[in-house]
């Protein structure tokens, strides 16, 4: 933690969160509407993992990654154990182990 907590006594990178944050609310979520109106689909296999604790009860994950999804593959994974925000931060063994059995499902 004092490693990660240690980059944001750097200006450019507290600005740089802010930033990635912003556009989050203003112009990702514009272009991500414009991609979903024009019918943009994702022809790539794709890992989703979310924290099953957080966003996974707000939201069913797997159905709004398959409205996304065109010929590509979808795997969907919800880590739990109290898991937040920062998956990989949080749980990353259980995150480095998805993201390998994905790639060489996939290779």
């Amino acid at each position: 933690m004092d490693i990660y907590c240690g980059f944001f006594t750097n200006e450019s990178v507290v600005k740089a969160t802010c930033d990635d944050y912003r556009a989050g609310a203003e112009e990702d979520a514009e272009l991500q509407e414009w991609d979903q109106k024009s019918g943009a689909k994702l022809d790539v296999n794709v890992l989703a993992v979310y924290s099953a604790d957080y966003l996974g009860k707000r939201y069913d994950v797997r159905k709004v990654w398959e409205e996304w999804m065109g010929d590509g593959k979808l795997d969907v994974l919800g880590i739990g154990d109290r898991c937040g925000h920062f998956i990989a931060e949080e749980a990353p063994e259980k995150t480095a182990e998805a993201i390998a059995e994905f790639y060489f499902r996939h290779v």
